[in-house]
């Protein structure tokens, strides 16, 4: 009898679905995510090129990315409400923020996430057959994610003139001179409401 329900609830537990470890993502059907291992609410549109706090992305009509400077970033992320972006979020400016590193890279690490194509932090050793972050993300509902550099917030400590960026391609952390240009994805601890 014993061994007949042991039986029944390992096939019973392997019938259930299995829910993602890494917290990604749930679609509030309002142009935002919210990741539910962290609680931060994010931009789903992750190369957005419209117009926010007076910052238009230089190479939105050329690359048709939102590449910007750190400095640009800030502005652009906290210029972000309801009707830019796809945002119908009920959200105004203010509310929006460029991510610090660590929530940034919250989005691709973590149980769940696929081992990306950088092995170690500096990246010296990579292998083209692994997972791209931004595929990945696609594939948990962002969108338009590109696989290049995104800004954090935090700047670098050992040269103040730099931030931290986080690769969409290899999935390594790197530091980049604030005049850079690189994307921008904009991230909130704004709850839903």
């Amino acid at each position: 009898m014993k061994l007949r329900l042991l039986l029944l609830l390992l096939c019973f537990c392997c019938l259930l679905p299995a829910a993602s470890l890494a917290g990604i993502s749930i679609d509030n059907g309002n142009g935002t995510m919210t990741d539910t291992s962290t609680g931060l609410v994010w931009l789903k549109n992750a190369n957005c090129t419209d117009s926010s706090g007076g910052i238009t992305p230089p190479y939105a009509t050329s690359y048709g990315a939102n590449y910007m400077s750190w400095y640009d970033a800030q502005t652009w992320s906290s210029g972000l409400a309801s009707g830019a972006c796809g945002l119908r979020d009920g959200s105004h400016a203010g509310e929006w923020r460029v991510p610090t590193v660590d929530e940034l890279k919250s989005l691709i690490s973590g149980p769940g996430t696929p081992v990306w194509r950088c092995s170690d932090f500096n990246c010296t050793n990579y292998d083209y057959s692994r997972a791209e972050p931004a595929s990945w993300l696609t594939s948990q509902g962002f969108t338009a994610v590109q696989a290049d550099v995104y800004w954090s917030s935090s700047t670098y400590p050992d040269y103040p003139e730099d931030a931290w960026g986080v690769s969409m391609d290899y999935g390594n952390v790197y530091n980049y001179g604030k005049s850079s240009g690189l994307l921008c994805l904009a991230g909130s601890r704004r709850t839903v409401g």
